[in-house]
């Protein structure tokens, strides 16, 4: 009943008010009946959009008071009228116009802002008949369902937006209303109207172009992980690769080796994932890492080297390399920086084998960093030694880049090493591994990064391994490893 009088209203509309109506068609250039648009395209993503020309679906209609209800309309969108004309003329030969009075709501789905930084709510709509005062646009974060209950459970916010004046069908833009206040929550937006029973305060609205708008931040897109990775043949392979800028951003992958897979993640980030080849020789394999979002493309060039092992000797780091014994907070044959600014703690989910590994927490407000430094281990021979352990950048971590690839060479009698000697250049070699900042070498969240140095050494020595973290890293910690090369 309620939309057979809504339909006879739309029909006697066009006779009371001639071509007013018609005459705001959302399809006008900007300037007329148009209202102009959104300021933060094309700077932002849209996150999602609706017309309400075809359906008012996944948005909700519901009917506190009163005959007449929102409805979709071709051309001007999600409608509700709360006057009817009967086509009955008075004795003055005026149409005799129903008046109700209504209160009706239209209700969004769910938006969840749980990743996203910063979202624009925009829609443009016109008014006429009625004042602006009768016209609501709502938030709310604790809204759990799409009925009149759940909406009466929930705490609503009204949204600052422009309104149309009351007294005819131009449309205006909303502007540009900012939701950063509700950034990490679920939200939902509700429109209401209401009505009273008489001339000039029984309008009609007119709701069209919803759009939810994610402005994507930074300054540019980069590439924020390493474009190069180690594996040995027939390992795992478990590479994430990421951008600045998690929302919004597409990633693709051209010339991927048969043997791996791509998965992107859909925040900015995705997986390469296979088993290495089993082959005899050391092999390159280089593939384009493609990131795309509406505002530019960057391309990196990644290299995966398949490295045949090197032939070495026993293990030398003999003394809880796997980080598996721990004596309450302590782990057993290592020394904790006292003066930690964080925390170095016994983890037993993310761990690269056995059942521990240490995890490393940077306080990101303190100034120093947290260090584990492991008892020396004498190095008898000259020779060729390797020196590695594994690590994994945490994905809640802020700074990829704060683990250090750090140990330290003294002489055999644990004391420092002469200034410019043979030992003070292996120092080099060790801490530095060719970067001169003395950072790891691969800084990629979420996976298990192995980290290896090669070095020489012309004279007996000890070796002092140890991991330090910097500037709010949290970073996991486990399997150290000395071995001498014998090929």
């Amino acid at each position: 009943m309620k939309r057979m009088k809504y339909l006879a209203w739309m029909f006697a509309a066009a006779l009371l008010v001639g071509t007013t109506a018609c005459s705001d068609d959302p399809k006008e250039e900007p300037g007329g009946g148009n209202g102009g648009g959104s300021i933060i395209n094309p700077e932002g993503n849209i996150m999602y959009e609706k017309s309400f020309k075809s359906d008012l679906a996944p948005f909700t209609e519901i009917s506190i008071k009163g005959d007449t209800v929102w409805t979709a309309d071709s051309r001007y969108g999600a409608v509700l009228a709360s006057s009817v004309n009967t086509k009955i003329k008075d004795e003055n030969d005026k149409y005799i116009i129903n008046y109700y009075e209504n209160e009706d709501y239209l209700l969004s789905p769910e938006f969840d802002l749980t990743n996203e930084n910063q979202v624009y709510l925009s829609f443009r709509h016109a008014f006429n008949y009625g004042k602006p005062e009768q016209i609501f646009v709502q938030i709310s974060k604790n809204c759990t369902g799409s009925d009149a209950a759940a909406i009466a459970a929930a705490t609503w916010t009204d949204l600052e937006v422009a309104k149309p004046s009351g007294n005819n069908f131009t449309y205006i833009s909303s502007g540009d209303v900012d939701l950063s206040a509700y950034k990490g929550e679920k939200i939902r937006i509700l429109f209401k109207f209401t009505s009273q029973a008489q001339s000039g305060l029984c309008g009609t609205w007119e709701v069209d172009n919803f759009k939810l708008t994610r402005v994507l931040t930074g300054s540019s897109l980069d590439f924020t992980s390493a474009d190069k990775a180690t594996v040995e043949p027939g390992a795992a392979v478990n590479i994430k690769v990421s951008t600045n800028l998690t929302n919004g951003t597409t990633l693709e992958v051209l010339e991927l080796p048969t043997w791996l897979t791509f998965t992107d993640n859909g925040n900015g980030s995705g997986t390469i994932t296979g088993t290495a080849p089993s082959i005899t020789e050391d092999q390159n394999f280089t593939f384009m890492v493609i990131a795309t979002n509406n505002l530019t493309t960057q391309n990196m060039d990644f290299v995966l080297t398949v490295k045949v092992p090197a032939q070495t000797g026993e293990e030398m780091f003999t003394l809880n390399a796997g980080l598996e014994k721990w004596t309450g907070s302590t782990i057993d044959n290592w020394t904790i920086n006292p003066n930690s600014a964080g925390t170095v703690t016994q983890e037993s989910t993310i761990k690269h084998s056995g059942s521990y590994s240490a995890k490393m927490a940077h306080d990101a407000t303190t100034k120093g960093n947290v260090e584990i430094k492991a008892d020396a281990i004498s190095i008898a021979d000259a020779g060729t030694y390797i020196y590695s352990f594994y690590y994994y950048v945490d994905d809640a971590t802020t700074n990829e880049s704060g683990l250090r690839h750090w140990a330290f060479i003294n002489k055999s009698d644990g004391s420092k090493p002469d200034k410019g000697s043979a030992l003070e250049t292996t120092q080099t070699q060790i801490n530095y591994n060719g970067d001169s900042n003395g950072y790891s070498s691969t800084q990629t969240k979420g996976s298990w990064i192995k980290e290896e140095v090669e070095f020489n050494v012309t004279e007996p020595c000890q070796i002092v391994p140890m991991a330090r973290i910097y500037k709010g890293t949290t970073v996991y910690v486990d399997d150290f490893s000395l071995k001498k090369v014998i090929k």
